[in-house]
């Protein structure tokens, strides 16, 4: 949560990193075999923030990732907060709606 909580010991707001005492609410790892290629958010930033209501802070945008048997998957998110997800199984040359 990047809202400068804490400014007395370094946190500063709206930075994009979680200093002072600023919570980070979750970190995850991916596993070994899996590669996230490409992030692009509003802006072309690789990074998406939420407002209180849960909404992007933006326009959305969509991850890429695969596997190394060259499964991808591409995570599009609207701005209203609609998560999609798209799969291909050769490559990444055609993607299909993931169930």
């Amino acid at each position: 949560m990047d809202n400068g909580d804490g400014e007395d010991v370094g946190g500063i707001s709206g930075n994009w990193n979680p200093d002072g005492t600023e919570p980070v609410i979750k970190t995850v790892t991916l596993p070994d075999e899996v590669d996230l290629y490409k992030a692009s958010f509003a802006g072309g930033m690789p990074r998406v923030r939420f407002d209180g209501r849960g909404l992007p802070n933006g326009l959305g945008g969509s991850v890429a990732l695969k596997n190394t048997v060259n499964h991808h998957r591409k995570i599009s998110l609207s701005m209203v907060g609609r998560i999609t997800i798209r799969t291909s199984l050769d490559n990444g040359a055609t993607r299909q709606t993931a169930n």
